[in-house]
């Protein structure tokens, strides 16, 4: 899991309400994805000003996760282990029973740099779909006006 901020024209006096920590405006893209670089999940407007964290907590699959709607399994047994299925993202996101993150580089030691390393490898897999999805469409290369013109306003409300 991880998020993508898409730079986008923010609507008039919309302030600081879109800008992000990297000093541009932005709604963020955050999705999920599986072993295969296929989306499982995505949801995409949050504001920019909003953390990787915190837009998780405004999607529907956050809400389906809180009431356990999603009927995750409880367990597998993997080499006489009994271990939990989780969701993984970086550090901004919150640590849960269902969901995994890196240590923090204050807290590492020998295991948990090589736990670090192989959560990297498999967090890779979104940065790459990502990294697909824009090589694939041009549009988030751009700013993306989100204020429609006025006349395209027009032209929807008389269809």
């Amino acid at each position: 899991m991880d998020g993508k901020h898409v730079v986008i024209v923010p609507p008039p006096r919309a302030g600081s309400y879109f800008f992000n920590y990297k000093d541009y405006n932005s709604q963020v893209l955050i999705g999920i994805t599986d072993s295969n670089y296929k989306f499982i999940y995505f949801n995409f407007g949050t504001n920019g000003s909003v953390s990787d964290g915190g837009v998780l907590e405004y999607t529907d699959f956050y809400d389906k996760l809180q009431t356990e709607y999603l009927k995750i399994p409880e367990s597998s047994d993997v080499n006489g282990r009994k271990l939990p299925y989780v969701f993984i993202g970086e550090e901004a996101f919150s640590l849960r029973r269902d969901f995994l993150k890196p240590y923090c580089v204050k807290q590492l030691t020998k295991e948990r740099k090589v736990f670090n390393y192989r959560f990297c490898r498999a967090q890779i897999i979104i940065e790459n779909v990502f990294g697909i999805l824009v090589a694939r469409f041009g549009i988030f290369k751009t700013h993306i006006n989100i204020n429609p013109h006025p006349a395209n306003v027009e032209n929807m409300a008389s269809s």
